[in-house]
């Protein structure tokens, strides 16, 4: 863990202490239910709270100091960092705390995938010593700089994701970072409620490879994306390319025909192809692997050592979680939802279980597609209705265009079932679903669509 001297502290935020601090600080926090003894609370405000109202909560907790606005005149039982701005302290503490990095920093961004590519990657680059990341998704302006301050000062990489949802947001992001190396993993209209194309949100993703430090840089993407020019185009140094079956690229993959095993084929022949587990089902899962393959081959880490990594593999979050229940087959992949993503989960679910079990689909709304959500739904359930699907359910408003999208396809109405909550998915399920049945729940993270488990698998819920 992180700790701080005090008064570089107070010189990279240009604040000033009102009481003596502790000689050094550990860890620093935002949210005072999450503190460490001896740790920095920064108090910052936000439009639906202000976490000055925290402060002696946070000293309650075992903070060693407090970050706090000048202005603040309320109770403050401990010392006090007192700044004219607590936003603006937090990304100048991180900044200071970037230039005192010695390891390589690796920013990682895209449409979907950008999650599980940095556990992947994490997992992968452990074999090489300790390694630092993003906790979770703690990507935007305030997740990237208390990732950056709470890395670990010896791990030889830093793995930083970078998430955005309007125009503008990428660059300053990536400004802060000052990647070593980037990884854009594939690109679609996540978001597009806010931009005016997907081509617009390809643009503002190639921010974080513009922002590479010029000397020893490597831009990774995939060289079968629609956007490789736009990409190549925007990295000041060396490329490094990924892509699956015959696309020619610097790692090639192709998935067994088990959907087990990714065989893995580099440019250039100086290693033999080679095989490796894939620890989640689907192709999108090939494709993340590749991503991070590519990177931790880059950094020199041998086949054996990355095969015998993956084993440790755990994805996080409600990501294809499989809940095995009185012989059903429940899997959570209800941590977020884009078009591209929900296609990813209904390819791997049926890869993987339509042949042998009866599966059903829970699906709920896709967020934050704006004038689009209407036809993006609508083409979802014209898709579903093309698979080998015995039942589907929806929640949400604008999952009743998939429902509809279904019905149009062909779908069996008798077996679309159109829910306003995932508590009501939840009870129709309890009793409909049938022996041995695989059931697939999916949608954008404001749903809580995984609550919907608990009405199936709890006795009483």
């Amino acid at each position: 863990m992180s700790t701080y001297d005090p008064k570089q502290l107070a010189a990279w935020s240009h604040g000033h202490w009102d009481s003596q601090p502790p000689p050094r600080l550990t860890g620093v926090t935002q949210d005072s239910r999450q503190l460490t003894p001896g740790a920095l609370y920064i108090a910052l405000r936000g439009p639906r709270h202000d976490g000055h109202q925290f402060v002696a909560q946070a000293f309650t907790a075992g903070a060693g100091a407090v970050l706090i606005e000048s202005a603040y005149r309320g109770a403050c039982p401990g010392p006090a960092l007192r700044v004219a701005d607590t936003h603006q302290a937090l990304w100048a503490l991180a900044a200071g705390q970037r230039r005192t990095f010695t390891g390589r920093c690796v920013g990682i961004t895209g449409s979907v995938g950008k999650t599980t590519v940095k556990e992947l990657m994490a997992a992968l680059f452990s074999a090489g010593g300790p390694v630092a990341k993003s906790p979770g998704n703690w990507n935007n302006d305030i997740g990237l700089p208390l990732s950056l301050l709470n890395a670990d000062p010896a791990a030889w990489t830093g793995l930083f994701e970078l998430g955005i949802n309007h125009p503008g947001e990428m660059a300053p992001l990536a400004k802060l970072l000052q990647p070593d190396w980037a990884l854009i993993t594939d690109i679609g209209p996540s978001h597009i409620e806010f931009f005016p194309s997907e081509t617009a949100i390809a643009e503002e993703k190639a921010e974080l490879f513009r922002a590479l430090r010029p000397r020893d840089s490597l831009a990774c993407f995939a060289a079968d994306s629609p956007y490789g020019e736009l990409l190549a185009a925007a990295a000041p140094g060396p490329t490094l390319t990924i892509a699956l079956d015959d696309t020619p690229a610097d790692l090639q993959g192709r998935v067994a025909p088990d959907g087990q095993t990714l065989h893995i084929t580099e440019r250039g022949g100086a290693t033999a192809p080679w095989a490796c587990p894939l620890p989640l089902p689907g192709r999108h899962t090939a494709r993340n692997l590749l991503y991070a393959v590519a990177l931790a081959r880059a950094g020199g880490l041998e086949p054996a050592a990355l095969r015998e990594a993956l084993r440790h593999f755990k994805p996080v979050g409600p990501r294809w979680q499989v809940v095995e229940h009185q012989g059903l087959t429940l899997i959570n992949d209800a941590y977020n939802a884009n078009p591209l993503s929900m296609r990813a989960a209904l390819e791997a679910c049926a890869e993987t279980y339509a042949a042998h079990r009866p599966c059903w689909l829970v699906l709920g709304d896709m967020l934050e597609l704006g004038s689009h959500a209407p036809r993006a739904h609508l083409a979802l359930g014209e898709l579903v209705a093309t698979g080998p699907w015995q039942g589907l359910v929806t929640v949400g408003p604008f999952a009743r265009q998939i429902a509809a999208g279904a019905r149009a396809g062909g779908f069996p109405a008798d077996q679309i079932s159109e829910c306003a909550t995932a508590a009501d998915a939840g009870r129709l399920l309890r009793h409909r679903l049938p022996a041995n049945a695989v059931a697939l729940f999916k949608a954008s993270r404001a749903l809580q669509l995984e609550t919907a488990l608990d009405f199936i698998t709890t006795p009483n819920p």
